[in-house]
């Protein structure tokens, strides 16, 4: 993944609220944009690393024609992002198990 990528990724993995940002969304976007004009392949290896739903972003991109990709794609981005982060407080907060009965 690219460095700069990969430290917005981060920067929302910290940050939740940065979802909602609107700049912060903007500047993903560009990012998706560069890559989508410039390394098609870093950012399809991009999406599957993040695990973004493949045929939800087919149909997303063919329901939507008039819409730029890099919007279809950042809102993905996030979205999955948020499911991880998400299940990751909700299973994490729920581990009331002594580190000997885990082994």
């Amino acid at each position: 993944m690219p460095a700069e990528f990969e430290l917005y990724i981060q920067k929302l993995n910290e940050d939740l609220s940065l979802k909602d940002d609107k700049h912060f969304k903007s500047q993903l976007e560009y990012l998706v944009n560069q890559l989508i004009e410039k390394d098609f392949s870093s950012l399809v290896q991009i999406l599957y690393r993040i695990d973004v739903n493949e045929l939800q972003l087919k149909n997303l991109l063919h329901t939507n024609p008039g819409t730029d990709a890099a919007i279809l794609i950042t809102d993905l981005i996030i979205e999955r992002q948020v499911q991880k982060i998400e299940f990751r407080m909700k299973y994490h907060s729920n581990r009331n198990i002594s580190d000997e009965e885990i082994w």
